[in-house]
Formats: structure tokens, C-alpha cells, sequence
């Protein structure tokens, strides 16, 4: 837990203008921070571009202040999520908390040392980490740095890489996505839905592109160049949403598909074989093998022909992410302690 002052200032770093699941994550925690009465403040590296409003657009709805400068000082906190670790070096009196969004996404070096052939290398490799200023696993349990997991699969990753003070911060789905979920409550029916079956092309484009290759019966769509509106127009007529990538974190399009009334089939791989990060029954989970995509086609043609009474099964799994944003503040009030007295 962090003990916070009401002088104490929390800095949240993110990419400027990056308008993706996890930078949107970043938002809501700076969001719900304020309302909770912390001061508390993006963090945006301009070094590179140096742009004028570094908030996208779609993210201004959090009314989230931001800054370009952190004071390094013993009473306040620096968050960065594992994309950004690297600046943890710049800092050496402030606080310094790394949530991991995605374990996948942070591929050390260190790695290397559990293959017999390359470990010969290992203290030339951490010499180059060295003069590159990149931070290692062996750096962040020195500084004993605490460690946010967005899911389960990431805090499994953290324990077993031994790092201290790890704790779970999971997300939650924007309003807008549950708003268009409540005006929906009469329920999911075949009408105004079309066989059509949704799917991000940055999620491992390679394996879908294999399903349309053996069935181009199947209407594929992908979720790309569309706005916001356009996206949740699409997860609202089609019946499913399919999602075989590597699942580094908990990811937000499955359950914004879900909530606009789309089933959902997925890999086994990252958080997706977590039932505590997807709790979808595991007759929708699939190996991404080639010995599987008939099967997996079989499965998609029976939730077209059969999507009333397949939307059904996932009602426990709309309700898990209504619970969300609760589950998230609740989480947040376990992380932090605001006292009237100075550190």
C-alpha cells in the first residue's frame, strides 16, 4: 500500500497520443485517483514530438491533467506501465510503481540465461543493458520497485520472476460500451444480427487468415480503419468475435464485443487460458494449431446457425465485466492510503 499525503503528487506515464486498450487504462486509473482526492497527473515524453495536447481525443472524457515534468521527491509516486520501465531510471527519489498491462510485450535479454548455449554470454548481455540504460528483472528487485498486474496471468508471470510487492489492478470496459449494453437488456436475439464474425487484425492475423483460407463461406470482418461509433456499430450486428492472439494481458476488445452482444471464442495462450481473466467455458478456448482450425470452423458455423441459444451461455461473462468497475475501485482503495499528516 501506498501511504499518500495530500502534498504528495502521483505521476501516471503514457505515450502521447497513443490511443490504445491499455493507454486508456492509464486514464480511468489517473480518473478515479482524482476522485478519490489524490493529486494526480499524466505523465506524457514529449522529448520526441513535442505536440500540444498530448491527450487523445477520445480519452478527454476523463478530464485527466497531465504534465511533462515529475519531482523527484521521497513523497510522491511515478507509475509507469512496462512499456515506459525504462524511464524508472532517470528517478531516484520518488516512489516507483511498474504496471504490468502485458508481460509479452517485455521480452528481456535476461531471458536468455535459461538456454544452455547462451548463458556464456549472460554477463556480456547485461553489460549491454547496462551502458543502455534498459532495466532488468535483477534492477527492479534490487529497488524493491512494487509491481501492478492487470491479470492473473501477468501476476503468475511477476511471482515467478521473484519480483517484491506484487499486487493486482485489473480494468474496466468504458461506460459508453455500458451504457449500449443496458439499453440492450431485453436481451439477444437473431434479429438485426448478421453471420458475420468480428476480429482484430493486430491479434495474430496469420491464424485467421488460415481459417479464411479453408472456409471462405465464413464473412470475416476486421476491425480496422472504423471509429470508435463504427466499431461499436459492427460488435453490435455481428454474432461473434474471435480473438487467437497471445492474449499478453486482459484483453478490452473480447469484452467490449461481448457487452454489444457478440459471442466469443478465443486461443489458450496468455490471460485467455485464465478463467479468472476470461471465465468462458473452455469448449470456447482453442490451441492455435493447425490440427484444430476444423474445428475450430466447426464451432463457428454452429454459433451462426445457433446464436440465440449460444449468446446465452456467455450471460455470466457480460455480468463479470459489468462487475469491473466496481471490482476496480475497490482494488485501488487496497492500494493506496491517503493521510492528512506528512511522510
Amino acid at each position: 500500500m501506498f501511504q499518500l499525503t495530500h502534498e504528495s503528487c502521483i505521476y501516471i506515464g503514457c505515450p502521447p497520443m497513443l490511443e490504445s486498450g491499455g493507454a486508456e487504462l492509464l486514464h480511468q486509473l489517473c480518473f478515479s485517483l482524482k476522485q478519490k482526492g489524490c493529486r494526480v497527473f499524466m505523465f506524457y515524453d514529449c522529448s520526441q514530438e513535442v505536440c500540444e495536447n498530448p491527450v487523445p481525443e477520445r480519452f478527454r472524457i476523463y478530464e485527466t491533467k497531465y504534465t511533462r515534468q515529475i519531482e523527484d521527491r521521497s513523497e510522491n509516486l511515478l507509475i509507469l506501465p512496462e512499456s515506459l520501465i525504462n524511464s524508472l531510471r532517470n528517478y531516484h527519489r520518488i516512489r516507483k510503481c511498474i504496471w504490468w498491462l502485458g508481460v509479452n510485450h517485455y521480452l528481456l535479454p535476461t531471458e536468455l540465461h535459461s538456454h544452455k548455449y547462451l548463458r556464456v554470454a549472460g554477463h556480456y548481455i547485461f553489460k549491454w543493458l547496462h551502458l543502455r540504460k534498459i532495466v532488468t528483472f535483477r534492477d527492479i528487485r534490487r529497488d524493491k520497485t512494487a509491481n501492478w498486474a492487470q491479470c492473473w496471468y501477468a501476476a503468475g508471470f511477476l511471482e515467478r520472476k521473484k519480483l517484491h510487492n506484487v499486487a493486482y489492478l485489473s480494468d474496466y470496459i468504458a461506460d459508453t460500451f455500458i451504457d449500449s449494453y443496458v439499453q440492450r437488456t431485453a436481451g439477444f436475439t437473431d434479429t438485426g444480427r448478421k453471420n458475420i464474425v468480428l476480429y482484430n487484425p493486430k491479434r495474430n492475423t496469420r491464424y485467421i487468415q488460415k481459417l479464411i483460407k479453408r472456409d471462405s463461406s465464413i464473412h470475416f470482418v476486421a476491425i480496422e480503419n472504423m471509429t470508435r461509433t463504427q466499431v461499436m456499430e459492427a460488435m453490435a450486428e455481428a454474432k461473434l468475435y474471435v480473438d487467437f492472439g497471445s492474449h499478453p494481458g486482459k484483453d478490452r476488445m473480447p469484452r467490449e464485443a461481448a457487452l454489444l452482444g457478440c459471442c466469443i471464442l478465443t486461443s489458450t495462450l496468455g490471460s485467455a487460458d485464465f478463467f479468472d481473466d476470461v471465465p468462458i467455458m473452455s469448449e470456447y478456448k482453442f490451441e492455435r494449431t493447425n490440427r484444430n482450425i476444423d474445428c475450430v470452423l466447426q464451432k463457428i458455423h454452429y454459433i451462426l446457425e445457433h446464436y440465440s441459444e449460444e449468446i446465452k451461455k456467455y450471460d455470466k461473462y457480460r455480468e463479470f465485466i459489468l462487475q469491473e468497475k466496481q471490482r476496480f475501485n475497490e482494488d485501488i482503495d487496497k492500494l493506496f492510503l491517503l493521510t492528512e499528516e506528512k511522510q
